[in-house]
């Protein structure tokens, strides 16, 4: 295993520019290779907050049954000033829970 150890962080003061509202998951069943089977679903806003066009990778995050992580798929989206927009991501066959966050962001 790898241990980290963080030795300072700086601490804003200033809420997030970018950042992700109304996530919801929902299952999708269906039929594959004669087998009912399901994966996890993530949608979600993501709001841009600053006056200025960002580019933001955006993150989901699917696990399985056991817990453990399967994918973490992204997407690099570009929103414009104070502008929102949709997004969605597909977990694998398996999947039983996911999310979506906010990774890097470039203005």
């Amino acid at each position: 295993s790898v241990k980290i150890v963080v030795t300072g962080a700086l601490v804003t003061h200033d809420p997030p520019r970018m950042r992700i509202t109304e996530l919801h998951t929902f299952v999708d069943k269906f039929v594959e290779d004669g087998k009912p089977v399901s994966r996890i679903v993530a949608q979600a806003n993501v709001v841009n907050d600053a006056k200025r066009i960002g580019k933001a990778i955006i993150i989901a995050s699917f696990h399985g049954e056991d817990g453990r992580p399967i994918t973490r798929p992204f997407q690099t989206l570009e929103i414009d000033a104070n502008d929102t927009r949709p997004i969605q991501f597909v977990g694998p066959v398996g999947s039983t829970v996911g999310t979506i966050f906010v990774g890097d962001i470039v203005y």
